[in-house]
């Protein structure tokens, strides 16, 4: 097996690094304001963020598909 054999099959095994979608990604995707997500992650409703820099949060793709498809099979909310 050469040097370069090798080494693709070690970045082949490594896993994959979490997509993370910024506050305007979620926002834009779910119709959703700022202060509504902030709001609903403080009441449990919605996935903890995770700290990106100083000023920046993000998700993991994965966690918000989760979410999407969790709160999919839910009734609609009626008030």
């Amino acid at each position: 097996m050469s040097d370069r054999s090798k080494q693709r099959s070690a970045a082949d095994n490594q896993p994959a690094l979490p997509q993370v979608v910024s506050i305007r990604e979620v926002k834009r995707a779910l119709g959703l304001s700022q202060s509504t997500l902030y709001r609903m992650r403080r009441a449990g409703e919605f996935p903890k963020p995770i700290r990106l820099s100083r000023a920046r949060v993000g998700w993991p793709r994965a966690v918000i598909e989760r979410w999407i498809a969790n709160r999919s099979g839910s009734p609609p909310d009626t008030e």
